[in-house]
């Protein structure tokens, strides 16, 4: 089904996917030709849970051990064509351990990952949350159809009376005589 960017709330999640709510359902899209395709529709009434967390940005850090790596074998090649003393090679290179280390800690706890996470019947999916008004537009879609009003008739026209006897679900009466 294609979907051209009618949905009333959108968010990119990357990898040229986005996530977006639209009246009948939430759904994932990915780019295609020019156009948002829906790839998979979660309807409302499916979703049990959605909320947000936050969690270690491992990014951040595995994009700092990769600066790090450059910048040894950097200081290794710089220090070997310069001719600098093992001794000094190596404070600079613990040097450059600890900054990159601190830098890292600090913000991978100063800016976490915030992560939403949509729990439904048909499985869990988890997304990077780069907007928080489509959290919003998701809660408030599901309330909506959770609110909906439910008619519920106690004794519809296909009740039975309960039989006098017992009935084991197990055994058939046919085969019985």
């Amino acid at each position: 089904m294609t979907h051209d960017g009618a949905a009333e709330d959108a968010m990119v999640v990357g990898g040229g996917r986005r996530l977006a709510v639209a009246p009948d359902a939430l759904s994932v899209e990915v780019r295609g030709g020019g156009k948002w395709i829906r790839t998979r529709v979660l309807p409302y009434e499916d979703i049990r849970a959605v909320y947000r967390y936050e969690q270690l940005d491992t990014r951040a850090l595995v994009a700092l051990a990769f600066v790090w790596l450059v910048l040894l074998v950097v200081l290794l090649i710089a220090g070997a064509v310069a001719q600098w003393p093992g001794m000094t090679i190596g404070l600079v290179a613990i040097v450059l351990t600890l900054v990159l280390s601190v830098l890292g800690f600090v913000r991978a706890r100063t800016a976490p990952a915030r992560m939403l996470r949509i729990e439904a019947y048909s499985g869990v999916m988890i997304v990077p949350d780069a907007s928080p008004t489509f959290y919003q537009s998701i809660t408030a879609r599901i309330r909506i159809s959770q609110a909906a009003p439910v008619s519920f008739d106690p004794q519809p026209s296909s009740y039975a009376e309960p039989s006098a006897m017992p009935v084991n679900p197990a055994t058939d009466s046919s085969e019985s005589g």
